[in-house]
């Protein structure tokens, strides 16, 4: 029931598994027990859904999620001058941010956990290897681009874990200027047909070397661009009105 004591968890870590299944509206992990956090799904139909597809089905970070309705009906959010500053990061609400509302209450397709990620929102001049070295730090095994339309794109891992980090750390980031990449879990069959690309370490490095001498971070079309996530919240008083609450454990 532990979480991975030398990883630290945080909302948006959190955010970004739940909202491919629902409107995620609050996140927050205990401070005198780190080992578990509360979800605040809009929907009782979201957080069923997030049972479904993530319970004793979703490695994370070296534990498996155990989920499971809380008693609570809201996640509650305490401010003060003197509260700790990581005790603070630790609960976050969404109920405001851009993308909890445009992406949250979209109609998706969901799948479980998979080593494969459907990632969109890629920029039109992008090729496979700028989209493969923005996963590149979490050891990507292989990538396809969509012939019929470039925004989307296939990220192969060597595990589901690997997948599943992967999706947590980069579902909202920037990967050009002003442009945000969504990451999903994919039903598709893992063992991706041609084209697929697996980048030399040569090729590899060489995208290295273009990106630290144009200063971009691999955007072609302008420079600046760093790997930023987008601000998802605004921290503040939680207020009233949540339908469900969903709650998250970690076991071994």
């Amino acid at each position: 029931q532990n979480l991975n004591k030398e990883v630290k968890v945080y909302p948006d870590m959190l955010y970004n598994l739940f909202s491919g299944y629902g409107e995620v509206l609050r996140v927050k992990i205990m401070w005198n027990n780190r080992e578990r956090a509360l979800v605040e799904m809009a929907t009782k139909e979201d957080a069923n859904k997030v049972i479904e597809y993530l319970n004793r089905k979703c490695p994370f970070f070296g534990k498996e999620l155990r989920l499971s309705i809380s008693n609570k009906n809201s996640v509650n959010y305490k401010s003060g001058k003197n509260m700790d500053e990581e005790y603070k990061k630790l609960t976050v609400d969404y109920r405001n941010a851009f993308v909890s509302t445009l992406w949250g209450r979209k109609r998706r397709n969901c799948f479980s956990p998979s080593r494969l990620l459907f990632v969109y929102g890629i920029p039109d001049k992008y090729e496979a290897i700028d989209v493969f070295c923005h996963f590149l730090p979490l050891k990507p095994d292989a990538i396809q681009m969509s012939r019929q339309n470039k925004m989307f794109a296939l990220v192969r891992f060597k595990t589901v874990a690997e997948a599943v980090e992967a999706l947590a750390y980069k579902n909202n980031t920037e990967i050009a200027i002003r442009r945000h990449i969504r990451v999903s879990f994919s039903g598709m069959d893992p063992e991706l047909r041609h084209p697929v690309l697996r980048p030399s370490e040569e090729e590899i490095a060489k995208e290295a070397r273009r990106r630290n001498d144009n200063g971009d971070d691999g955007d072609r079309a302008s420079r600046g661009a760093g790997n930023k996530k987008r601000p998802l919240h605004t921290q503040g008083s939680s207020g009233s009105g949540s339908r469900t609450i969903g709650k998250l454990q970690h076991q071994k």
